[in-house]
């Protein structure tokens, strides 16, 4: 494999698996947004963190078998694509119940990327030092995720709106720099 699609293969995986881990620690500094903005109590709040660890945990076993039978590649694109769909879905939800089958679409997606991208890589890099430096390069893309979760978690909760589709009252809203709008400073306001 030359050097050049070896380069664009890493940094696929690296963000993939990037995505995967941030959505573990993003969604825990959002939930107080999450509840305001659904009417939501804490058990509910407990399945938006749930559905994801539940079905990323669940079918993570299963993801070298179904790796194995249909393909590495494949079934890693196919994960990103459901990934992408699952954060689609969660974006957009305007109930609890659509927010939760985001969530365990993003965690039954994820169960295929990250187990996948190891294997991706194993098998693109033969040279046992090679493969230990993009293995650890992969790693650290995962604590990087991690760590950021939290950040940026806290950014729509603060300057955006957090899900699209739910009825101004309930929105945090925006303007185009990512302040706070007027009119929800106003309602705000005690």
């Amino acid at each position: 494999m030359p050097s050049s699609r070896r380069r664009d293969l890493v940094a696929a995986v690296y963000l993939g698996t990037f995505m995967a881990t941030l959505a573990i620690s993003i969604v825990t500094v959002a939930l107080p947004s999450i509840q305001a903005a659904l009417g939501t109590d804490l058990s509910g709040l407990q399945w938006v963190v749930g559905s994801y660890a539940l079905c990323l945990s669940a079918f993570m076993l299963s993801a070298g078998p179904i790796s194995d039978r249909y393909g590495r590649k494949r079934v890693w694109l196919v994960g990103v694509a459901l990934f992408s769909t699952g954060s689609a879905i969660s974006a957009m939800a305007s109930s609890l119940g659509t927010l939760i089958a985001g969530s365990a679409l993003q965690g039954i997606a994820g169960a295929l990327v990250i187990p996948g991208a190891l294997s991706i890589l194993t098998q693109a890099f033969a040279d046992p030092a090679q493969r230990a430096h993009v293995i650890g390069g992969w790693a650290s893309f995962s604590a990087v995720s991690l760590i950021l979760g939290p950040m940026l978690g806290g950014f729509p909760g603060r300057h955006c709106r957090l899900v699209e589709h739910l009825p101004d009252q309930h929105t945090a809203g925006c303007d185009h720099h990512g302040t706070r709008t007027e009119r929800h400073q106003r309602e705000r306001r005690p």
